[in-house]
Parts: C-alpha cells; structure tokens; sequence
C-alpha cells in the first residue's frame, strides 16, 4: 500500500517538473528568439522596440486560457444570454418591423403619426394624407410628430376653406365657410302680398310701381299741395355685412322708379320723403278725400322709417321706426287707412290708380329674410 502511495507521488512530482522545465524551455526559446531578433535589426539599421510588459509575463502561464476555461459551462449547463449584438427578437418585447407596420415602418420605432392625419406605411416608407376637414398649410406634415401635421381646420374657416385659401371676397354679403365649401350669407326678399285699395277703385288708371328683387322702399317724392297729385318711389338694395359688432343690414340707393298722377299744369309744389341712412319703409298711413266737383283721391301720406337688426343666429327683424315723413295736408276725410308689413317684412312698393291726381293706392310688402347662398 505504501509503496503504490509513494508511486503515485512519485509520479505527480515527475509531471509536474515536466510542466516546469517545458515552459522554462519555451521562455528560453523565446528569450533566444528576440536576442536573435534584436541582433538581426542592428546589423539592418533597425531600433531595437520599447520593452514590452508582455515579454515580462512571456514565463508566466497563459492567463486568459484560465479565463476561458473558468467561463466554460459545465456540460449540460444552460445559458440565456444573448450576444450583445444580436438582433432583440419578439420574445425580448422588441417591435417586429416590417413594410407596413405605421409604428415601426421600416426600422423598430419609426412612427409614422402625424396630427389629424390618416397614415400608411407602404414598402417601408411613411405616407401620410390629412384626415377630411383639415389641411397642412405649413407643409410640414412630412416630418410626423415632430411637426404639428394637419394643423388647419378647414370645414369652418373662411380664411381656409376646403384648402389652405380664403374665400373669396363677397358683394352686398357675407363670406362663409361651410362644410369645407365657400358660400356666401345675403339677404333674400320674398312677395308677401298687396293690401286693400284705399280711394276710388274706378278713378284713373291702374299703375304698379314695386322695386326690385332683394329692395324695399326708402323715400317717396311727388307733387302736392291740398292733395297728393302724383308721387314716385325710391329703392333701395339690402345688404348683409358683419363688423366687430356683429352682422348688420345696409341700405344702398339704387333707383327712383318714375311718377305717376300729377298730370295737372302748372304743377303743384313738389315734396321729398327720404328716409334715414339704414332705414327702409315699414309702414304708410293716409287718407283720402272727394272735394266737388272731384271724386275721391289721395289727400294726405305719412311713411314710418324703421331700421333692420339681425341677430346672431341671422334672424331678421324690422325694429320700431325712427322717423314719420309726411305729405298733403290734414283735412276733411273720406277714409283714413294704415297699412303696416309683417315684423320681417318692409315696403317694396304701391299699386293704385291715377290720372291728374292719385285716384287709390294699396301697400305691396315683401317679406325680408337671411338665407345662404
């Protein structure tokens, strides 16, 4: 038993000196080596290198080889770690990139969002097209969220209307953008009817004296004097505008529509009835009288002159008047009359009879509204 024991020792020891004097063989090779080296670069001319720590450890053994054993796992053992430069798989919680992925287009984290647009990635590239009702009026939806994308709301805004322009500008309305599509508001007139016949409904002969579409009436003038002998009207177009206060309707003068009467030499004295600046029409009241050997005929007219509001829902009403203008004289009377239109409504002109004088007259109204065009 000893002697087995002793045997084995024996043996370690041997191959251990063997290890020993193998490596302090390779170091003197490798001593023998660089002197022969160095004594060949003299005889060339060549500088001998700075010493080198490494030359130092050349006897000492191969640490890095110790370093590679020791991180070999055991046979059987399991390693989970990825190479650092593996590419993340799915099972990492990394994006799965591909062609038409808007969130990872091409490449993980390419996001191809952009405000108030509609996107696509298509073979890896971003397309984006802004959403129905908006534009990009500042071009920049290429650059996704680092821009504001589709930044202009154009369904409402008459400064971009449909597309990143304004509407146009508008005469006697008001511009408006509506459903991306550039309309304009004004104001309409519709006929709301002629009122009974005041004076003699067999005199003279018959006129009609009305303005024109979207007009009312905003003065009278004629010749009279203890009777109203002939007159004629003028009109006036409506207009919508809006200004820092809100919407508002003008009145423009457009044209005086002839006389009728007055057939009489010389003449009586003229009179002129105009109403105020922004005001139509609303309203006339009268009266008539027969003095012999006459028959019944207009003696005396008063107009109300009321102004137009409207509010900010675009509905029209015709406001209280501001102003009664009148002609003829106040006398002996056959039939007093008052004929007033609707509270959206004015006067757009007369229908009667007349020769030398005015034989009857009845109020035609017409009904005044906002509509969209």
């Amino acid at each position: 038993m000893k002697d087995a024991f002793h045997e084995t020792v024996r043996f370690v020891l041997q191959r251990s000196a063997l290890r020993t004097n193998e490596r302090r063989v390779s170091a003197s090779v490798a001593k023998a080596a660089t002197t022969v080296l160095c004594s060949c670069n003299a005889l060339a001319g060549i500088s001998p290198p700075e010493n080198d720590p490494a030359d130092a450890r050349a006897g000492e053994p191969d640490a890095a080889s110790h370093r590679e054993e020791a991180a070999t796992p055991l046979d059987g053992a399991r390693d989970d770690v990825s190479p650092p430069d593996a590419e993340p798989g799915p099972s990492d919680g990394a994006c799965d990139a591909g062609t038409s992925d808007p969130k990872n287009c091409g490449r993980c984290g390419v996001d191809c969002s952009a405000n108030a647009a509609v996107v696509q990635c298509v073979s890896s590239t971003c397309v984006r097209n802004c959403a129905d009702g908006f534009a990009d009026c500042n071009h920049d939806l290429d650059r996704g969220s680092q821009g504001d994308g589709c930044e202009t709301d154009v369904r409402n805004d008459i400064a971009h209307c449909g597309a990143c322009r304004p509407c146009p500008a508008v005469s006697g309305g008001v511009a408006a953008c509506v459903a991306s599509i550039c309309r304009t508001y004004e104001i309409a007139t519709a006929p709301a009817g002629v009122g009974p016949l005041y004076g003699n409904p067999a005199g003279g002969a018959p006129f009609t004296m009305v303005c024109g579409p979207g007009e009312a009436v905003i003065g009278m003038r004629g010749i009279g004097s203890d009777s109203i002998w002939g007159f004629g009207v003028d009109c006036g177009r409506l207009e919508l505008s809006q200004g820092a206060s809100g919407y508002r309707v003008d009145v423009v003068a457009t044209s005086q529509l002839p006389q009728v009467g007055g057939n009489i030499d010389p003449p009586p004295p003229p009179f002129s009835l105009k109403c105020p600046p922004g005001t139509v029409v609303a309203s006339l009241t009268g009266t008539t009288w027969a003095p012999p050997p006459y028959s019944e005929n207009l003696k005396q007219i008063a107009v109300a002159c009321a102004p137009i509001t409207v509010d900010a829902s675009r509905k029209l009403v015709v406001q209280a008047p501001v102003s009664v203008l009148s002609a003829g004289v106040v006398g002996s009377t056959v039939t007093a009359f008052s004929r007033s239109c609707s509270a959206s409504g004015a006067v757009d002109g007369f229908v009667g009879r007349s020769g030398a004088f005015v034989d009857a007259i009845s109020v035609s109204c017409t009904t005044i509204s906002v509509r969209l065009r």
